[in-house]
């Protein structure tokens, strides 16, 4: 198909969908190649190149492709931290994705990406939420991260009670060994550091990912620890090494 010839109003569109010369009217109009609609009266609803077009859809092909991997990364840091596993396997996957982390809202900011406003914002917020699953709180770096490994704190506030209830019945010597699982979280093993009782969650014979409940006046949360997440009223969120 011939291209059609611009009018001697706004000479030389081109359609932002598909590279096509436009025939500019004073009011909205529609290309005739992809059925694209524009309007005269703004000059960003057209490009001034046909090849504007291409760079737009590169721009948005990239958008689209690091959400989605931005979106996978922050499904494997949720589910690994909803479910009280080895927080260093969070890091990682976050750390090693920080080229898509740092595509994608750059390219979020950029005016001609082709998207809607609440796809823009996501863009933008993604990446702060994983960053705040996955950022360690104890860091040496200029600022601290408070709400570190968050989606367990949901996990352990839905799961309170019945917790509280196993650990009680433990404490009491109603279960001596037993792998029972609460919810998303199974605990395959229990030991106590002087009075405060450590349910694990991953790891071996001593090392691992352990809930501990404390007793009042502790001197201590638990043995040799990497870090230490505070749950309130006693219960902490640890890892031994």
């Amino acid at each position: 198909m011939t291209p059609l010839r611009p009018s001697q109003d706004q000479p030389g569109r081109f359609c932002l969908g598909c590279g096509y010369l436009l025939t500019i009217s004073k009011g909205e109009g529609t290309c005739s190649e992809c059925g694209r609609e524009f309007d005269a009266r703004n000059p960003r609803s057209t490009g001034r190149r046909s090849s504007t077009f291409r760079y737009r859809r590169l721009i948005n092909r990239i958008f689209k492709g690091s959400l989605v991997l931005a979106l996978l990364v922050f499904i494997a840091d949720f589910a690994i931290a909803f479910m009280g596993g080895n927080a260093i396997l969070a890091f990682l996957i976050t750390f090693f994705s920080t080229p898509v982390l740092i595509i994608l809202p750059t390219t979020a900011l950029i005016p001609s990406l082709d998207v809607r406003l609440r796809t823009r914002l996501a863009g933008l917020l993604l990446p702060i939420l994983v960053v705040s699953i996955a950022w360690p709180s104890n860091t040496r770096l200029p600022f601290d991260n408070p709400v570190w490994y968050w989606p367990f704190d949901l996990s352990f506030a839905l799961h309170q009670s019945a917790i509280e209830s196993f650990a009680a019945r433990i404490r009491a010597g109603e279960i001596v060994e037993t792998t029972p699982r609460i919810g998303v979280l199974n605990f395959f093993d229990h030991t106590f550091a002087e009075d405060n009782l450590g349910l694990q969650l991953t790891g071996g014979g001593w090392g691992g990912v352990h809930l501990v409940q404390t007793v009042p006046g502790c001197r201590m949360i638990w043995w040799n620890t990497n870090w230490e997440k505070d749950l309130g009223n006693g219960w902490f969120l640890v890892e031994q090494d």
